[in-house]
């Protein structure tokens, strides 16, 4: 007789670009590998279907109306998939809504886990105009209700739990976002970038304090008049940081890259002198696992879980948060020791072996292991 598998119905962003889609597909397809686990994903997209994707089972749900009008249909078709598929455990992807609302619902009927990728509450203030009052009037509370309610969390750092643990008295789990070094196995250098090289890679939003970065290389270029910093990503502050390049005039040095692709990107974290991730606010940081995975030393600020990945000299530097002239040192330092960079370098490629996504899923497993015993007793 064979095992019993794990029926688990994941609920969260899949089909959509953004970094908790990205976290749910790589955990989805390492749990989907597994003989003890049986995977529906149920997602908000663009049409009504059902479909198989490797071992997956995806129920895709369509946001035919507007927003907010969607939302009586979006819950009460989550509540019907869930109901459908009977799982052993709900597992909802982030704090917002609808997702985490509909499993706090069921909290009673099934075991439910949280992953919180970060805190609304936190974030907010970075955010204007219609996402700032749909978080404000929407996510925010629900954040509230669901952290009650829901009775296992799961977390990506431990600076994550002190910040969730203030408002839950939930069991908070650490199981940090993980690397698929499948991807990045045969990644050849981008021919394109120059040297000496700077490289940031992710949202263009006030969060990430790219403005630092930007107002730290004047004050680099009283060395080295060559430099090259590349800006990959796109978001809501493109336009305000091109101007600022201008106002720096440092045109000549600065390149948007625009959005890229997991393929497009890699071959840029290889040819890279230093990778700068300078935000005033993260919880965790994928890219940082990339760079490092791609032998690449890292300038960050000391903020959120950015220390819990990135021990200060050993596989990079952490400067004040917000501090341009720290930054700038700490830049300077790297990009004139050529052997510095490389002995980093290879410390991080190590240091981030223990975030391979089939070492993120057993956790996982073991966390849903637990609820269940629990459960049972």
């Amino acid at each position: 007789m064979g095992m019993k598998k794990i029926r688990v119905a994941m609920l969260g962003s899949y089909l959509k670009p953004g970094g908790v889609a990205v976290h749910t597909q790589k955990l989805a397809k390492y749990l989907s590998y597994r003989e003890d686990i049986e995977l529906y994903i149920i997602t908000i997209g663009n049409k009504h279907r059902q479909f198989k994707k490797d071992n997956l089972n995806i129920h895709e749900i369509n946001e035919s109306l507007p927003f907010p009008f969607s939302i009586p249909t979006l819950v009460w078709f989550l509540r019907s998939k869930i109901i459908e598929i009977n799982p052993d455990i709900v597992h909802a992807q982030g704090s917002s809504f609808p997702y985490s609302t509909v499993a706090a619902f069921f909290q009673n009927k099934y075991p439910t886990l949280l992953t919180v990728h970060g805190i609304v509450a936190k974030e907010l203030v970075f955010h204007r105009g219609f996402n700032f009052i749909l978080g404000a009037l929407l996510h925010k509370p629900n954040e509230r209700y669901v952290l009650s309610k829901i009775s296992n969390i799961i977390v990506c750092s431990p600076k994550m739990k002190d910040l969730v643990a203030n408002i839950t008295n939930s069991k908070i789990h650490v199981i940090p976002n993980g690397i698929d070094f499948e991807d990045i196995r045969n990644v050849q250098p981008d021919k394109s970038i120059k040297h000496p090289s700077i490289l940031y890679v992710g949202r263009l939003h006030k969060i990430k304090g790219i403005d630092v970065l930007l107002n730290a290389v004047p004050k680099l270029m009283e060395k080295m008049q060559h430099l090259h910093i590349y800006i990959t990503g796109s978001g809501p502050e493109e336009g305000n940081l091109k101007k600022l390049v201008k106002t720096l005039n440092i045109e000549e040095n600065v390149k948007f890259l625009g959005f890229a692709s997991n393929g497009q990107k890699y071959p840029y974290y290889k040819s890279a002198d230093v990778c700068v991730f300078p935000s005033i606010y993260e919880t965790f940081g994928i890219v940082l696992l990339e760079a490092m995975a791609l032998g690449k030393p890292i300038v960050a600020s000391n903020v959120g879980g950015i220390p819990f990945l990135v021990e200060h000299g050993k596989n990079g530097l952490l400067f004040d948060c917000g501090n341009v002239e720290d930054l700038a040192e700490k830049t300077r330092i790297l990009l004139e020791n050529k052997e510095l960079r490389e002995k980093m370098g290879k410390t991080g490629k190590e240091m981030v072996k223990k975030f391979s996504w089939e070492n993120i899923a057993e956790r996982t497993i073991a966390v849903y292991k637990e609820i269940l015993s629990k459960r049972n007793q």
